[in-house]
């Protein structure tokens, strides 16, 4: 049977939930990555696959797209070719909500918003990981999607050159 299931929750919403005890580094679930669940738009359910491409997880895997974000979250997003793997970061007890850090998969989000987490860790507002603190990225970085990777380090390329700003010689 499935590790997580959908109930109601607070304001008319809905949560996944972990349908049973789940252990630390379980793989939880897969949603696969298939052309016609891929979007050049995103949206506020929407994964960032890169500049392009973000994977509507809802019609890909029914249930997925409620996962929560969570500045300390359950679990993280690993990506493959063929699909992105929620695996459990720590011991998840039957019940809890599955969420997983929205600032490990998102550069910049379509609509960010004011966390709610409450943790100890809470970073207050999600705009994505190029909003992130270095410190907050760097706390980050083993976590992140290949696409954040790479546009962190592309960005990290052109501070150390100089600000941000390239140089464009002038042609006469």
């Amino acid at each position: 049977g499935s590790m997580f299931r959908v109930v109601p929750w607070r304001h008319g919403q809905r949560v996944i939930v972990a349908a049973r005890p789940i252990v630390a580094c379980e793989r939880v679930f897969k949603i696969p990555i298939r052309p016609e669940h891929v979007s050049a738009e995103a949206t506020m359910h929407t994964i960032q696959l890169d500049a392009q491409r973000h994977l509507l997880p809802g019609p890909a895997l029914p249930g997925s797209e409620l996962l929560h974000h969570s500045c300390e979250p359950e679990g993280d997003l690993v990506f493959s070719a063929a699909g992105i793997v929620f695996q459990a970061r720590r011991d998840i007890a039957e019940g809890a909500i599955l969420s997983f850090d929205y600032t490990t998969t998102e550069w910049a989000l379509s609509s960010p918003f004011d966390c709610a987490c409450g943790t100890p860790q809470c970073i207050g507002r999600i705009g994505g990981f190029k909003f992130l603190t270095v410190a907050q990225q760097q706390a980050r970085a083993h976590r992140v999607s290949p696409f954040v990777r790479e546009m962190w380090g592309a960005e990290t390329d052109r501070s150390r050159m100089g600000g941000g700003q390239v140089q464009k010689a002038e042609v006469r």
